[in-house]
């Protein structure tokens, strides 16, 4: 089972293909609930909003660690508290930062506040504490980029995922790609692959997701996907609960 919980939706800034639409924040003593409602997950996702910001996500990270949990992180790494470089068990811990663009300008752009800067210096020192990868979603407005976005993922040493822009959220109101530039994109992130670069998207491998399906009309190659499967559940700031960040909301 893949718990994802967005357990607050306050983020510090606001890029334009956020999935999140609903208020809310959940507490310490539900978020512990939940991972002890779930106590036979093998692992669990924590965003939000910025998780960072949320006053008792250190003690949740460290109430899930300490039973033996591995925890994926989403963060735009803006903001990183000092104590967090500091915790232990960092074996378990999986940090995915959102860069959207490869410069400062596009940037502010995508994310409307200029935090560029202080996400390529969290990133620089998140990777030594923990493994880290950076998360770039695509969509018209930076598909351009992602030769750029390589580059910088060369830069860091750090790996590359590139997702699709879902229509959810801040999403609805973008600019996706068609199926032709879609096709475009697999071909050149496979050639980037095939020369060494450490870049990883879902359109790399046959398509298991019923939210590709959906918004892209890709067809479904393995029936592998955990919200399929009934082995993933998506729990927002205020404990709604959905298969899938993506669909059924």
């Amino acid at each position: 089972m893949l718990v994802n919980i967005d357990i607050n939706t306050y983020c510090n800034i606001a890029c334009r293909f956020c999935y999140r639409d609903s208020g809310g924040k959940l507490d310490l003593e539900s978020m512990k609930a939940i991972a002890d409602e779930f106590k036979d997950a093998e692992s669990f996702q924590i965003g939000g909003g910025e998780p960072f910001f949320h006053e008792n996500f250190l003690d949740f990270l460290q109430y899930l660690t300490e039973k033996g949990k591995d925890v994926h992180i989403a963060t735009n790494a803006t903001h990183i508290p000092g104590e967090f470089l500091g915790l232990d068990n960092k074996d378990r811990v999986t940090v995915q930062v959102n860069i959207p663009a490869s410069t400062r300008e596009k940037y502010a752009e995508i994310a409307r506040f200029d935090e560029f800067d202080a996400a390529i210096a969290n990133l620089g020192e998140l990777k030594g504490h923990y493994a880290t990868l950076i998360s770039s979603a695509i969509y018209k407005d930076n598909l351009g980029d992602v030769p750029g976005l390589i580059g910088l993922s060369r830069e860091m040493h750090v790996p590359l995922r590139v997702n699709l822009v879902f229509p959810v959220g801040s999403g609805r109101k973008l600019r996706l790609l068609n199926r032709k530039e879609i096709e475009e994109l697999r071909t050149s992130l496979l050639k980037e692959r095939m020369a060494g670069a450490d870049v990883y998207s879902p359109l790399l491998a046959p398509n298991n997701c019923p939210a590709l399906q959906a918004t892209y009309g890709m067809g479904i190659d393995s029936p592998t996907c955990p919200a399929l499967r009934g082995e993933k559940v998506y729990i927002n700031p205020r404990g709604e609960r959905y298969s899938c960040e993506f669909l059924d909301r």
